[in-house]
């Protein structure tokens, strides 16, 4: 029964069906100011790849406020780099912001969040 424990455990970290989202690369700019539409517009890449499915969603959360948002996904992606924008609303005060970015695939399972900063001016 232990042999079995080990093998089901090693076999859990090597991807495949079961296994998470994983954000590869996210470049995203250290700052940001308010756009033609009255948003701060955030401008990046996300690199991600998912070996157990598709990745259904993009997960922005905004810790200072405690809300999460999440956005459709581009369909059937389980390997990419995509364009991501993320806004600000104009009432977001200027300065410092954390957010938070992860990706949810077709079968629930998240990625890492990955923690960024931006200064909205």
């Amino acid at each position: 029964m232990r042999k079995m424990l080990i093998v089901m455990v090693a076999l859990a970290g090597c991807g495949g069906v079961g296994a998470a989202p994983v954000i590869d690369d996210l470049q995203m700019p250290a700052a940001a100011t308010v756009s033609a539409d009255g948003y701060f517009d955030v401008d990046g890449t996300i690199s991600f790849h998912d070996d157990g499915g598709v990745v259904s969603k993009i997960r922005i959360f905004i810790p200072a406020v405690q809300q999460t948002y999440e956005f459709a996904a581009d369909a059937g992606l389980s390997r990419a780099t995509v364009a991501l924008q993320v806004k600000f609303a104009p009432i977001t005060p200027k300065g410092i912001v954390e957010y938070d970015v992860s990706l949810v695939d077709a079968g629930g399972m998240s990625s890492e969040a990955r923690k960024q900063m931006v200064t909205l001016k």
